[in-house]
């Protein structure tokens, strides 16, 4: 059933890439309205693809029922609480300060430990986003 899902999602992500190109990719002032789906659709595809490769060697014992840690919905709850966050601090903040918060937030989630690496980590995600933006002509 997984492997009929994963090739299901494939066949969606063709679809996407596939309307993506009716839409422009790329305009004359930068980056068109068909780039996010053409590039959310490759990802799909590839993740599908993984996916469907991994439940080829996938290897079961047993068929119990899904079980999901404890530790597991605490993390998915903080990434959502750290998201909300974000959007919350994202008007009155500015888009620097309250990427670099979920860039923190994200990485403790993560378990990262290493304040050094952390402040790395949100520094290039903000600052790098930022960028990004400004050399394309974009706002964020």
């Amino acid at each position: 059933m997984r492997k009929l899902a994963a090739i299901l999602f494939f066949i969606l992500s063709t679809f996407v890439v596939a309307g993506s190109f009716q839409m422009r990719i790329y305009t004359e002032s930068g980056p068109g309205a068909g780039l996010f789906p053409m590039i959310s659709g490759v990802m799909l595809g590839l993740l599908s693809a993984i996916w469907f490769f991994q439940e080829q060697r996938l290897v079961t014992t047993s068929m119990g029922g899904l079980s999901i840690a404890k530790g597991a919905l605490i993390r998915v709850g903080l990434q959502l609480l750290a998201l909300s966050a974000f959007a919350t601090l994202l008007e009155p903040v500015g888009y620097l300060a309250s990427a670099a918060v979920l860039a923190v937030m994200t990485a403790l989630i993560a378990g990262e430990r290493n304040w050094i690496s952390i402040a790395v980590l949100a520094a290039a995600a903000s600052f790098g986003v930022s960028y990004l933006f400004s050399s394309l002509g974009t706002t964020i």
